[in-house]
């Protein structure tokens, strides 16, 4: 059986989000349209998949990203700019795990670091040292390089 995943982002959230701090609203505004990437966050909603009711509902209560930042400031589109930033570096580092064939565990091990860690930087809920993500860098026998622009 094939599960089917709905996020709403209805006009009630968008509120709730207004009165969040702007570094705040700045990241949901970044992960919306990450999930909006993936295809986990669609856009327009097919009426083939769900009733006319929930089809209704939807429509009435789903705001656009556009709408969402309408008004964002220059410092709020910066925030969405830095966590976009952040982002690439965690799927960065993901990536070269997978690239490598290396589970959580054995990058880990190699590290000396503990595997929820190491889950929790590929996830972005963890802002790892310097001295983590060289262990890290040294156990997929990579260099890690910091370019200042």
């Amino acid at each position: 059986m094939r599960m089917i995943r709905i996020i709403v982002f209805d006009k009630r959230a968008q509120k709730e989000i207004e009165s969040l701090p702007n570094v705040i609203k700045a990241k949901i505004y970044f992960y919306i349209t990450e999930l909006r990437k993936t295809g986990i966050l669609n856009e327009p909603f097919s009426k083939q998949s769900m009733n006319k009711k929930l089809a209704n509902y939807l429509k009435n209560h789903t705001a656009s990203s556009e709408e969402f930042s309408k008004n964002f400031t220059p410092e709020m589109w910066a925030a969405v700019s830095a966590e976009a930033k952040y982002y690439q570096i965690v799927s960065t580092l993901k990536a070269s795990r997978k690239k490598l064939k290396l589970t959580q565990s054995q990058v880990a091990l190699k590290a000396d670091l503990p595997r929820s860690t190491i889950s929790k930087i590929e996830s972005g809920s963890y802002n790892p040292t310097l001295q983590s993500l060289i262990q890290l860098a040294q156990a997929m026998d990579k260099q890690l390089k910091l370019v200042l622009e």
